[in-house]
């Protein structure tokens, strides 16, 4: 480090070595699958998010309609 200070001594100091790691940005993604090939009306479907580069845990919110529903969780049940 120099510094500009006109009273300064010394001028130039070292310190010891730092090493900054830079990670670069993901962006985080998810897929949404249901294991039913038939769905028929009134019978109950259930849906599981896969989280990619969601983090140590992920948190999920289901919705109908814009409104929340359930607790967050992986999957989702719907009639």
């Amino acid at each position: 480090m120099t510094s500009n200070a006109p009273c300064a001594n010394p001028t130039k100091v070292n310190s010891n070595t730092k090493t900054i790691t830079i990670v670069t940005t993901v962006i985080p993604t998810v897929s949404i699958s249901t294991t039913a090939t038939t769905i028929c009306a009134g019978t109950n479907l259930t849906f599981t998010a896969s989280p990619g580069n969601g983090g140590s845990a992920p948190t999920y919110q289901w919705k109908i309609n814009g409104t929340n529903i359930g607790s967050p969780s992986t999957t989702a049940t719907f009639q």
